[in-house]
Formats: structure tokens, C-alpha cells, sequence
């Protein structure tokens, strides 16, 4: 907005797409729509970025890529942000605690293992099989320490995690909540951001 373009917000939560509003009502750039991606209207070949975070894989898959290709300008360029957090470096003593609770209260047979390149292929090749042209990933990695409560917040918002039954919930997060309290209070989250850029035809 400062470099001056024009930026057009599209968010489903009033209460995210009030604060976004309100953070940013000094721009006359800057708008934002309370509602549905799919059901916004969007003039063709009008728009020069189509950006995402971590919000792109709620849309229905099919019908977005070709939304999207419709309203970018011949050229343009979409971008998508996927963050992939990882608490489980086991030669992390915050991260070995983290898992001791779910190995002994959610255990899994599937291989746990940190977001790599090779985990992008699938997403590059949707990509190209909804018709955009050099589809490309850049991969950065950060730590993100949280303290125990936030940890149990954000647990809270994972969709696996609302669906335990009631009881397992409560032990699983009292049970975390005094594997974090003993590791220091704070745990280290080790996340890898995927940024995946393609451009329109």
C-alpha cells in the first residue's frame, strides 16, 4: 500500500476482517470484504497478485485455481504461503516433551518427519495442472517459542484436536500442560514456511 497499490482484502471472519480494517484505515488503498472468496465478484484479467496465507486449502481446490487464473491479468502472479510446524526435534527438550504426551495419549504409526523440498512436489504439480506457468517454491525455516498456554491455545484451533472426545481433551492438555510447565514453560516451534509463486499464462 505504501508502494502504492491498490490492495483488496477478502475474509470470511468478521472479527479478522474488522481488525484488519481497523489496522489499516489510515490507507485509502486499502479495502476489505467480509465474505466468501468463491462468491466475491472479481473482474476478469483485473488483478496483478492473488496472495494467501495459510488459508488456501479451505477452498473448494478445482473451482479456485480457475477463479483465481480468471481475475489475474495475462502475467500475473499467484502466491501461497503454507506453514508447517514441526514440534518435534526430539533433540529438543521442549519438543521430546511435546511428543512423550502424544506418544502415550495420541500415539500414530505414520512417520513423523519435518516439512521438506520433497513435500512441495505435489503442490508444484497442481500448479501446473491448473494451467500456470513457472511454478516455483521457496522454502524458509524459523522458530516460534511459545509459552505452555499459548501451546494449549493453538492445539485448540487444530481440527484433529477438536475432534477428541471430551475426556482424552482435558487429560491431553493437562498431561501437556505439565510436560511444557517442567520443560521450561515455553516450547520451541519449528516451522517451515513454503511460499509457492506461479504466474498466469
Amino acid at each position: 500500500m505504501e508502494a502504492g497499490c491498490q490492495v483488496c482484502g477478502v475474509e470470511l471472519g468478521d472479527k479478522l476482517s474488522a481488525f484488519a480494517a481497523e489496522k489499516f484505515r489510515a490507507y485509502g488503498s486499502f479495502t476489505i470484504h467480509c465474505v466468501d472468496f468463491m462468491e466475491f465478484p472479481l473482474e476478469v484479467a483485473s488483478v496483478d497478485l492473488v496472495y494467501s496465507a495459510t488459508a488456501f486449502h479451505w477452498l473448494p481446490q478445482e473451482t479456485a485455481y480457475g477463479k483465481i487464473r480468471s481475475c489475474l491479468k495475462p502475467g500475473g502472479t499467484l502466491a501461497i504461503f503454507h506453514i508447517h510446524a514441526f514440534p518435534n526435534r526430539m533433540n529438543d527438550p521442549t519438543n521430546a516433551a511435546n511428543r512423550q504426551v502424544y506418544d502415550r495419549l495420541r500415539p500414530t504409526d505414520k512417520k513423523i518427519a519435518e516439512f521438506s523440498e520433497a513435500d512441495c512436489a505435489p503442490t508444484l504439480d497442481t500448479l501446473r495442472d491448473h494451467g500456470f506457468r513457472d511454478a516455483e517454491v521457496k522454502l524458509y525455516r524459523r522458530v516460534r517459542t511459545l509459552p505452555t498456554e499459548e501451546y494449549i491455545g493453538l492445539l485448540r484451533t487444530y481440527s484433529d484436536h477438536q475432534l477428541l472426545e471430551p475426556e482424552l481433551k482435558q487429560r491431553f492438555e493437562e498431561e501437556m500442560r505439565g510436560a511444557i510447565d517442567a520443560a521450561g514453560g515455553c516450547i520451541n516451534i519449528h516451522d517451515t514456511v513454503a511460499l509457492y509463486l506461479a504466474r498466469n499464462p
